[in-house]
């Protein structure tokens, strides 16, 4: 969209070419940040809620790295660990 009207205001003005191209290069530019700028944010959210989630979880003494990654088994008598649960235990 941004290209197609320089291109047109080149077709009918060539005199202003510099002027239209170099407006038409820092709008490209602006929203291709704004873009990057987004796709960053979004990985960073990303990346945060693994490392509350797997990273800075209580890891038991005896207990190795690998508990954190293996499948949780449940039983009846299992209490609802809370996020808050997980935060005093790791103070």
């Amino acid at each position: 969209m941004i290209v197609s009207r320089t291109v047109e205001g080149i077709a009918r003005q060539p005199e202003l070419r510099g002027p239209l191209q170099m407006t038409m290069f820092i709008g490209v530019a602006v929203v291709e940040a704004i873009q990057l700028s987004q796709l960053l944010s979004h990985f960073m959210v990303i990346l945060m809620s693994i490392d509350i989630w797997l990273w800075r979880s209580p890891v038991k003494p005896g207990l190795s790295p690998s508990f954190m990654f293996s499948k949780p088994t449940f039983s009846s008598t299992s209490k609802k660990v809370t996020f808050n649960d997980r935060l005093n235990d790791s103070l």
